[in-house]
């Protein structure tokens, strides 16, 4: 386990991080006395995309679809013609509706 001061901890942070997520312990001190450790956290932690995701749903931050997004989904709408306008475009989705 390493042990570093606070204010040494803060001017190479990043690094103290990499050396956590290389699965080394640090003990961080203030004023010489352990104050904190820094420990790398479990793989289940870090890999758990649905509990992250649950979370964010519960928070009201997003939404889960409904249904899976097919690839027609890219392929629908109107399609400027060569030359065309981007912009008649985009007033054309608008007026029908889309």
């Amino acid at each position: 386990m390493k042990s570093a001061n606070l204010s040494v901890v803060k001017d190479d942070l990043s690094g103290f991080v990499e050396r956590a997520r290389r699965g080394q312990v640090v003990r961080i001190l203030v004023r010489g006395r352990p104050a904190a450790d820094l420990v790398p956290i479990a793989a289940d932690d870090a890999d758990d995309e649905s509990a992250r995701m649950a979370a964010l749903e519960r928070a009201g931050v997003l939404r889960r679809a409904r249904r899976p997004m097919t690839d027609d989904v890219f392929k629908k709408g109107p399609r400027p013609r060569r030359g065309g306008s981007i912009v008649d475009a985009l007033l054309a989705e608008r007026a029908s509706g889309r």
